[in-house]
């Protein structure tokens, strides 16, 4: 796994009270072009949206759909190159299988597995 591929998304919203809020949480890059996927719960509120990556370069994000109900979201950065995870295939897996879920829990703790 690309390490580098796994990002930090900071979401800067203002509440119904006017007031400003940060919220973060993980994704991973999907795409070279720059399709990012995390959770629905991180891009609540739609604010600023400002992709981190390992390295602490940001980039400005768009939110381009979300499922609450599946808390899932898919974020677009501007550009290309960046580095893409390879994704498996789901119906390949069997019981027993080792799987490893990837992240940036709380902005802290940056590419944990």
């Amino acid at each position: 796994m690309n390490c580098s591929s796994v990002v930090l998304i900071q979401n800067t919203y203002t509440n119904s009270y006017g007031q400003t809020g940060i919220s973060t949480g993980s994704g991973f890059i999907i795409s070279e072009d720059g399709y990012v996927v995390t959770n629905h719960h991180v891009i609540e509120g739609n604010g600023k949206l400002v992709v981190v990556g390992n390295n602490g370069s940001g980039f400005s994000a768009t939110l381009v759909g979300s499922d609450s109900a599946n808390d899932v979201a898919l974020l677009k950065m501007e550009g290309s190159g960046f580095p893409a995870v390879k994704l498996g295939d789901s119906d390949k897996l069997i019981v027993g299988d080792q799987v490893a879920a990837i992240g940036n829990p709380l902005g802290e703790l940056t590419s944990t597995l």
